[in-house]
């Protein structure tokens, strides 16, 4: 039952998000397990929309009307990304980094580690090198990563919905 609550609740945040992120200026606080995000979309301009989470120094960078937003309730609110503590790691491998939110997240968690996020849709990438640009420990691939090598093509809309992810 409880449990039950919960998820009621979580799914009342996401619908005010997914109609707040329309709105030039909102602030709404989350608290899912033990993070606490604090995000506030300030403002929107060509195409993008900023949000703040309490421990990071920069804004986050996403795109209005892509699977941006829904990334981001995936990594920041439901914690996917989320494996627990594992000890100190000195490096971490994101491989399809999309736009850099786990490879923030990770940061956050593991701010000794050093993060090489490897990315090969130019798009997310140009996003990516956005929100990753204040984070030295952090190093940005436009790349892929793949079990042998050979040339890789991006096709857009063979995955999902279509969308960025």
């Amino acid at each position: 039952m409880v449990n039950q609550l919960i998820a009621a609740a979580r799914r009342q945040y996401w619908r005010f998000l997914t109609w707040a992120i329309r709105l030039p200026r909102w602030i709404m606080t989350i608290a899912p397990r033990t993070l606490i995000v604090w995000p506030a979309i300030v403002r929107r301009r060509s195409g993008l929309s900023t949000a703040y989470v309490r421990g990071l120094p920069a804004p986050i960078w996403l795109r209005n009307g892509t699977s941006d937003v829904a990334v981001f309730r995936e990594v920041w609110i439901e914690l996917e990304h989320d494996f627990g503590r594992l000890g100190q790691p000195r490096y971490i491998i994101d491989a399809g980094a999309n736009i850099g939110l786990s490879s923030l997240l990770f940061l956050r968690r593991y701010p000794g580690c050093r993060i090489v996020a490897v990315e090969p849709d130019a798009d997310n990438v140009a996003i990516a090198r956005k929100n990753l640009e204040q984070y030295p420990s952090a190093t940005l691939l436009e790349s892929a990563v793949w079990s042998n090598e050979r040339p890789l093509v991006v096709k857009r809309g063979a995955f999902r919905d279509g969308d960025y992810w």
